[in-house]
């Protein structure tokens, strides 16, 4: 672990994330071309700002801006703070919850296939496996059993 992340650590567990994250901000030279990965133009806080706002997923966003999701993340919680962006209706934990409900109520009414599944809950495909998986249903074929 070299010197910056060990410090970084460190002052995560002592100050918190995003103070850890404005120390490391303040230890970051920027490369000769005025930008560098952790530097954001304005063009792309404008690019993801309207990218939320019509309902890009996250690895849209971070394939178009050429950022990691979790970078989109950090701005976008940022974002919030300031009132730029709105948060999201639901936590990430309440939209499982309701994928995970819907997942049960499809299979209660007999859809077996994958797909169907998935495309009907609203996420993707290997959601609806560990879905599976944690209920105990076996998946052959792109079917869920029991």
């Amino acid at each position: 672990m070299t010197n910056y992340a060990a410090e970084f650590c460190y002052k995560e567990r002592k100050f918190g994330f995003d103070m850890a994250a404005e120390w490391m901000q303040s230890k970051l030279k920027i490369e000769p071309g005025g930008e560098n990965s952790s530097h954001w133009s304005d063009k792309q806080t404008e690019t993801l700002i309207s990218m939320l706002a019509e309902g890009k997923e996250f690895k849209a966003i971070a394939n178009a801006i050429g950022k990691t999701t979790v970078q989109i993340y950090a701005k976008r919680r940022k974002l919030i703070e300031k009132g730029l962006v709105k948060a999201p209706e639901e936590t990430p934990s309440e939209a499982k919850q309701k994928r995970v409900a819907k997942f049960k109520k499809l299979r209660k009414a007999g859809v077996t296939d994958v797909h169907e599944i998935a495309k009907q809950a609203g996420c993707n495909e290997s959601s609806i496996y560990s879905y599976a998986k944690a209920m105990g249903y076996e998946i052959n074929k792109g079917k869920v059993i029991l």
